[in-house]
């Protein structure tokens, strides 16, 4: 039986929970809309004699001394670039209104800035956009149980005292608890697990919105090439009491690992290499070892 044969005949089956939206797939697309940057001092005096470099796509030749790295998602426009030109747009906003139409529309200016600065910041900002509408959720239900207090901090006409502390009170002291507890359990569920994501994604480069970017450039790929694609490999060896083992390595290449946001998990980076290796004796299905989440099963049906 040939290499090829072998690799066939265990070929794993992956399993895919539903919010995945990455899958194995050739590396050649995904190289080909990379960006190559140097990261010493040699890669930038190696890069500075390819002419190519003005077109990333292009074949830059040998180089030689492995100070670089490649970057999938390579948007011109950075977060600090979009913040600039917030600010230097509501500046001249601000200034044109007051110009032209007095104190009234600076304050008209002023709130759009406000509002622009918002939106700015749940789309360019390095907190995942998922958090932002659990904690604005959050801080809608505390208003709620705070806002009825100035009812009580004056006096109310046509209500007595006797109603509006024996009876509206009371009232309101099982209403707010009620909230309270709903508050709370809605904080601990949708808002504190998102905590250490949020926090991988402040120290990393690899934010929700790089996320999102991917897997744009992703569907692009799949357009042209939709055939999922693993790379294998067979090994050979022997062992003390002469068994003959044969390993065959399954490689699948992703654009992305979104584990931590697909899963709330902490990893989350651009590029994912994933093995899974079949181990034969004489030549006997023996074991599988995985580095993927998924649950590995040949082709044929057995299970390991």
């Amino acid at each position: 039986m040939t290499d090829l044969e072998l690799l066939e005949r265990y070929e794993p089956v992956l399993r895919f929970a539903r919010s995945e939206r990455f899958f194995p797939m050739a590396v050649e697309p995904y190289l080909d809309r990379c960006w190559l940057f140097p990261s010493g001092p040699a890669g930038v005096a190696e890069l500075v004699t390819h002419l190519s470099l003005a077109a990333p796509r292009k074949r830059m030749g040998k180089l030689f001394s492995e100070q670089y790295f490649l970057r999938f998602v390579n948007d011109p426009l950075s977060d600090a670039d979009a913040w600039v030109w917030w600010g230097v747009l509501s500046a001249l906003g601000i200034g044109g209104a007051w110009y032209f139409l007095g104190s009234l529309a600076v304050e008209v200016a002023v709130g759009a800035a406000m509002i622009a600065a918002l939106i700015l910041f749940m789309v360019a900002s390095p907190i995942r956009l998922r958090i932002i509408p659990a904690a604005l959720a959050a801080l809608f239900f505390i208003v709620l149980e705070i806002a009825p207090i100035w009812f009580f901090l004056k006096p109310l006409p046509y209500v007595s005292l006797e109603v509006e502390y024996l009876i509206l009170l009371p009232i309101y002291l099982m209403v707010l608890f009620y909230l309270s507890v709903r508050t709370m359990k809605f904080i601990l569920d949708h808002v504190i697990p998102e905590g250490p994501g949020m926090i991988m994604d402040i120290l990393s480069q690899a934010t929700e919105k790089i996320a999102r970017e991917s897997y744009w450039q992703y569907e692009e790929i799949l357009e042209m090439n939709p055939q999922p694609v693993y790379y294998g490999r067979v090994l050979r060896q022997q062992d003390g009491d002469q068994n003959q083992w044969t390993i065959l390595q399954y490689h699948f290449f992703y654009a992305f690992n979104d584990w931590r946001l697909a899963a709330n998990g902490m990893n989350h980076h651009e590029g994912d290499w994933e093995m899974v290796a079949v181990y034969l004796k004489n030549p006997t299905p023996m074991r599988c070892c995985s580095r993927s989440m998924g649950l590995a099963t040949s082709k044929n049906g057995n299970r390991f």
